[in-house]
């Protein structure tokens, strides 16, 4: 049986790498400025020949002009080539050694897998790491490849789209009456998809030396950082680390397993120690303020690069988990002196062991209650109020504090008493109103736009049939901006009230106003909980003291717990056993069950 902590992906470490791998997926890797000039220059076009492959089994880099012309998708085919090209010299002015770009392309020729992640408008960033790791990248090759592709899209990607319209543009105009409508239609969609990304891209190019002065003067943190993910997060699964499948036999668990898997944890906590010792505040500070910044540049930015669009999404979480550094820093320090080894080796017991779930309340008990003797509630609250202070005003990172409490609301059977008494419902409203606004400005509006592009070139698709959920989201934003709970003071309202020119009797936009419609509702929504997250960052942070408050209040519930670990001694809970209500009720009261489902025991 496996021992897997794939629950720690909820932390930062694991959205940060989902930022970091995605970027790297559009690009894909480097170069050793002491390497042969031809060598290195052999390694960069097998690259590109091997990227434009694995986009597609009918392309290749070299393909003849008559080659190109005769292929259906040949728009799609020149505007890959132009990516590629930006990705191959973001290799070239990267770390990674020239062997490694040459693994890498025959990989691209010929790993199904990668070439699947490749054209997936899914991907899947772990199987990519997987996939990286087998061709030996490390953290630094990582590091290279991240900040020279970044690089390239805020030095160059403007131009690059501008050269790129130019050259579909003429080539459209040149196609003769002979070539099918299929094919000049794919052209205009291709040429609609580059016209949104250079749009997007103008404010990029007007402030590009501001952002390239902060992305370098922020570079040797960002090797800090990518580097400490990149190098645990084979750790992130502990199974991997100390085969604890394999280290049981006969029902019996020695001590040498145990050390591994104690060394393993203790490790972990070390590093993230490690991290936040060379990451102190002032340096994490500029961190967050160099993120924020791409953040904000590539927000607004719409294209059907499935690279750019992830980047949108995942700066998004990278930004706000920079901001939970400190405490998850906090939290790991204090963790990793309340675990000794006995704790582990009873863990261990029980996951490999058919004992009734329950007996994981006498694990999580007896470590809760050390930590609240070692810790003091006004340590943790003073960590709570400094990350008040870092996302107020910012809507993802207030939407996710609400997610967190409230999730620990809904499912949690400790006596923290009901959400009302730490904010009224109508605060309740407002923060949940404020979610469902995050959702819909990081996946819904895009799809909009998307559906809109493909309207202009076929009027015939329905609205409702092509973007029902989308209508259905962006109609609970115009609802939440003119409800008066919410929205009491009116703000933005006027966006709203004008919309009825877009509408049906229904209340549904036509094809031809979807985008005006959704535009005007986002901006009216963005203004609305913009003011919100200013409003309620210092309120959550509130409720964060009084939830702190309750635990430590509760701590005799842990203690119970720990008290019956301690009379065990080393024996487990049986559901034939007298004690065995009186466990169920505390681990009831303890929430254990929630808290075995954050970590990933439990689904």
């Amino acid at each position: 049986m496996g021992f897997s902590l794939k629950k720690n992906k909820r932390n930062f470490l694991i959205s940060l790498i989902i930022v970091l791998v995605v970027l790297i997926s559009c690009g894909l890797f480097a170069c050793n400025k002491t390497a042969k000039p031809t060598e290195r220059e052999q390694a960069v076009n097998e690259f590109k020949n091997g990227f434009m492959i694995a986009c597609n089994n009918s392309w290749s880099y070299l393909l003849s002009k008559s080659e190109v012309e005769n292929l259906s998708n040949e728009a799609h085919y020149i505007y890959q080539k132009a990516l590629t090209d930006m990705y191959a010299l973001a290799i070239d002015k990267s770390g990674v050694r020239t062997q490694k770009i040459k693994a890498l392309a025959n990989a691209l020729k010929t790993d199904e897998e990668l070439q699947k992640l490749i054209r997936s408008e899914k991907f899947d960033s772990t199987k990519l790491v997987n996939i990286l790791d087998e061709l030996s990248f490390t953290g630094a090759d990582y590091t290279g490849v991240v900040v020279s592709v970044l690089k390239e899209w805020i030095n160059g990607g403007y131009s690059l789209t501008e050269k790129v319209l130019s050259a579909l543009t003429a080539r459209k105009d040149s196609l003769g009456v002979s070539v099918s409508a299929e094919k000049k239609k794919e052209f205009s969609e291709v040429i609609g998809d580059v016209e949104m990304l250079n749009s997007g891209l103008i404010s990029v190019e007007s402030d590009k030396s501001e952002i390239l002065a902060d992305v370098e003067s922020s570079e040797k943190d960002l090797l800090t950082l990518i580097d400490f993910v990149v190098n645990i997060k084979g750790s992130l699964d502990l199974s991997s680390i100390a085969n604890f499948g394999n280290l049981v036999t006969d029902g019996q668990i020695s001590s040498k397993s145990v050390d591994e898997v104690y060394t393993y944890i203790q490790g972990l906590f070390f590093a993230i120690e490690t991290l936040t010792n060379e990451l102190e505040p002032s340096k994490l500070v500029g961190l967050s303020e160099t993120v924020n910044k791409l953040k904000n540049v590539f927000g607004g930015i719409y294209t059907s690069d499935s690279v750019l669009n992830a980047i949108n999404n995942y700066l998004a979480i990278g930004s706000t988990c920079i901001d939970y550094v400190p405490l998850v820093s906090y939290i790991a320090e204090w963790c990793g002196k309340c675990i000794d080894k006995p704790l582990v080796k009873s863990f261990m017991e029980i996951y490999t062991q058919e004992v009734p779930v329950e007996n994981y309340g006498l694990i999580i008990g007896k470590f809760a209650y050390k930590f609240f003797e070692s810790t003091a509630a006004a340590s943790l609250k003073e960590k709570a109020a400094t990350l008040s202070e870092a996302i107020s005003g910012d809507i993802d990172k207030i939407g996710y504090a609400w997610m967190v409490l409230n999730a620990a609301f809904e499912q949690s059977e400790l006596k923290l008493g009901d959400k009302s008494e730490y904010l009224s419902e109508v605060e309740q409203k407002k923060l949940s109103a404020l979610v469902v606004f995050s959702l819909v400005r990081h996946q819904y509006l895009s799809n909009v736009i998307a559906f809109d592009l493909r309207a202009k070139l076929d009027p015939s698709i329905s609205v409702i049939n092509g973007i029902t959920t989308e209508i259905s989201w962006f109609k609970s934003i115009k609802k939440y901006v003119l409800d008066d709970d919410v929205n009491p003071s009116g703000i933005a309202r006027s966006l709203i009230e004008s919309l009825s020119q877009y509408e049906d009797s229904e209340g549904n936009p036509t094809v031809g106003t979807v985008c005006s419609w959704a535009k005007a509702i986002y901006e009216a929504g963005n203004t609305l909980f913009g003011q919100i997250s200013k409003d309620y960052a210092a309120r959550v942070a509130e409720v964060i003291d009084n939830v702190i408050d309750k635990f430590y209040e509760n701590s005799t519930t842990y203690k119970e717990l720990a008290d019956m670990y301690d009379s065990l001694s080393g024996n487990y809970v049986q559901s034939d056993s007298e004690s065995y209500d009186k466990l169920c009720t505390l681990y009831n009261e303890a929430s254990i069950e929630f808290i075995l489902k954050l970590l990933g025991i439990v689904q």
